[in-house]
């Protein structure tokens, strides 16, 4: 984009170079040339997976990207090489057996290695079967005994009537010649969901796309960083990623965005899961771009909820306007996006409207595969960083018909007539928001964890750590509620959803899941 502005329609979109971009394109290449990590990977096969960053907040509450976190895979060894630092700074690196999530590059060589195999090649070579991302994607350690890494790549027929999985051994470089059940999946004849559709050229994880967004462009109500999934923070990263959202000039959010998305089925049927939501998927938009991967769009996007067919032409952030926002007072700016975690299909929304009101919003989807035809649960869980009118402010919970101010950490599991009422407020000017549940956003479960956390901020606290490439899958917020005050501090409020995905039975439930949060007492 250069240095100049992008305006289209009612919307301004400035140039924002926060980590998706050359921050972060630095960093891989000071982590590659530095001594400790050339020892740990010199001579042996190893691959890059992913530079993640690492987020700091400034004295005005505003985040910045502080750090980084490269992560290789060595195959010689076995094992996993962590760089974490800053740009220009020393690194600290980390040897590990453990197994973090694959890169789309690195499944793709798993792809080519059983297209090229002596048993599965031919059917894939005559068309007869097709390649599809399976769950678990890499198989899992048991304990503390370390396995070697094996990539899972499914294999299935247009009908399913031939449907398999198939270990990929990268360390010794081997297809397995029988189809695998792993641990925690199902690959039937019996299958349910959407057809998958293709879906070429998805962007790998730290591909950039940010923009500064204005809207409307004449005398702005919304000033907000929009990040696409490839270039969000977290573990797993965390979907559409909203950073310093101003409304009416003034600071609202530090950070929003999904750095915790898990699945349980019933009677463990599959899984459970830790989902990831940085890979990007296809759903049709048309538009022009405001930033690489963000697109304002001409006509709302159709997505796999919306239109019942998976693919599309567009990977990234769609965005649309509800209406003429100097015409209608009702209009709203709406960004959405599909990821995809193996067979799951997720639509992630934020909703932004003249009144100040935030809607995130989550919906769910899935293509054909034999796991989503036992009934399961999907566990939503946003991660927001209030900064009303900066630094401080406090939580409130109704009581009684009064609003009293949450003195420490805590956390609540959400009742039956939607209860507790939470707010944020700046206490110097009263004023704050309001976050009030969904209908459909049900209770929490002791593998889910509760629905609302208190918690004062911490930059190292952005999620609970866990991956998918780890047995222990459940939300693990508890060790972060310790105590500490939250009256007049930074404060961290984590809102969690719950989605009942039962395919058979028309899927019971909301059609789509997340809090509304608004403004009270706002300045003009």
């Amino acid at each position: 984009m250069g240095s100049a502005s992008v305006e289209i329609g009612n919307v301004r979109a400035l140039p924002a170079e926060p980590e998706g971009g050359r921050a972060r394109t630095a960093f891989a290449a000071q982590a590659l040339a530095d001594r400790q990590v050339q020892e740990a990977l010199s001579g042996h096969r190893w691959r890059a997976l992913h530079v993640e960053p690492l987020l700091e907040k400034n004295a005005d509450g505003e985040l910045t990207a502080g750090a980084f976190e490269a992560t290789y895979y060595d195959y010689s060894r076995n094992q996993a090489v962590r760089a974490r630092g800053k740009n220009g700074g020393a690194l600290d690196v980390r040897l590990a057996y453990e197994q973090p999530l694959p890169s789309r590059e690195e499944f793709l060589a798993a792809v080519e290695m059983v297209a090229q195999s002596r048993v599965w090649g031919p059917l894939i070579q005559s068309g007869a079967v097709g390649t599809y991302d399976p769950m678990p994607p890499v198989l899992q350690p048991e304990g503390d005994r370390p396995v070697e890494r094996t990539l899972f790549v499914g294999l299935a027929s247009k009908e399913r009537r031939f449907n398999r999985i198939v270990a990929v051994n990268m360390v010794r470089g081997e297809v397995a010649s029988q189809a695998v059940t792993p641990r925690r999946s199902l690959a039937t004849q019996r299958t349910c969901g959407v057809p998958t559709g293709s879906c070429h050229g998805r962007p790998s994880r730290g591909t950039g796309g940010t923009a500064l967004i204005q809207w409307p462009k004449d005398n702005p109500v919304w000033e907000f960083t929009v990040i696409r999934p490839t270039a969000s923070s977290g573990t797993n990263c965390s979907g559409i990623e909203l950073r310093n959202a101003k409304f009416r000039g003034h600071l609202v959010l530090a950070q929003a965005h999904v750095p915790i998305l898990n699945v349980q089925y019933d009677n463990n049927a599959c899984g459970p899961y830790r989902d990831w939501l940085y890979e990007e998927t296809c759903f049709q938009a048309n538009g022009s771009l405001l930033a690489p991967g963000i697109l304002m769009c001409s006509a709302p996007p159709q997505t796999i909820f919306e239109s019942g067919q998976d693919g599309g032409n567009f990977t990234g952030v769609a965005v649309w306007e509800t209406a003429d926002p100097a015409a209608d007072a009702t209009a709203k700016l709406v960004m959405v996006t599909v990821c995809q975690a193996g067979w799951y299909r997720y639509i992630m929304e934020w909703r932004l409207s003249l009144n100040g009101t935030i809607e995130p919003r989550f919906k769910f989807a899935g293509v054909s595969n034999s796991c989503i035809c036992k009934v399961h649960h999907h566990h939503v869980l946003w991660r927001l960083d209030w900064d009303i009118l900066r630094i401080p402010n406090v939580v409130e919970e109704l009581s009684s018909s009064s609003w009293k101010i949450l003195a420490r950490e805590v956390s609540r599991r959400r009742t039956t007539g939607g209860g507790p009422k939470w707010r944020v407020r700046d206490t110097a000017s009263g004023a704050g928001y309001q976050i009030l549940p969904g209908a459909g956003d049900g209770a929490g479960t002791t593998f889910s964890g509760n629905d609302l956390y208190a918690l004062k901020y911490h930059d190292n606290q952005i999620d609970d750590h866990r991956t998918d490439a780890s047995l222990k899958v459940s939300t693990n917020l508890t060790p972060f509620v310790n105590n500490e005050s939250i009256n007049n501090t930074d404060v961290v409020v984590w809102y969690g959803a719950h989605f009942r995905h039962a395919v058979l039975e028309n899927d019971s439930g909301e059609a789509a899941v997340g809090p509304t949060l608004v403004p009270f007492g706002w300045p003009a």
